[in-house]
């Protein structure tokens, strides 16, 4: 309803959710519907959002800090040629996926993750 005169408009008549998604509203006067109501029309532009996937949860992060200790990143090297020497014959992409496990996988094993870092204070207290 206008508020000055009182009087609904078309526009009032349409969803008042997303009035800057409406372009032009418009009444049907001759649309014959067996009713005593008038049709309106209203163009519209929507916009429809892709569902975004869920990914797998995250690796977590290496310790690389680990790597500036020589025993450890002899270890690493030594650990990661041997696994690696051993490949198995296939597609590229199945190549790929291997490699990456296993040198993953292999750097976990050796390194370990780094813990959640907590705020000053915030979770250290008893």
């Amino acid at each position: 309803m206008h508020p000055r005169s009182k009087h609904w408009h078309l526009i009032d008549y349409v969803s008042q959710r997303d009035l800057k998604d409406i372009h032009d509203t418009r009444a049907m006067r001759g649309a014959d519907c067996n009713t005593d109501h008038i049709m309106i029309k209203s163009r519209t532009s929507l916009i429809i959002k892709r569902k975004m996937k869920k990914s797998k949860q995250p690796s977590k992060k290496l310790n690389v800090n680990k790597l500036k200790d020589k025993e450890i990143l002899d270890d690493l090297k030594t650990a990661l040629s041997e696994k690696l020497s051993l490949r198995t014959p296939g597609t590229l992409d199945d190549a790929w996926k291997n490699f990456k496990n296993t040198v993953y996988e292999t750097s976990k094993e050796k390194l370990g993750t780094v813990g959640r870092k907590h705020g000053i204070g915030l979770m250290n207290t008893p």
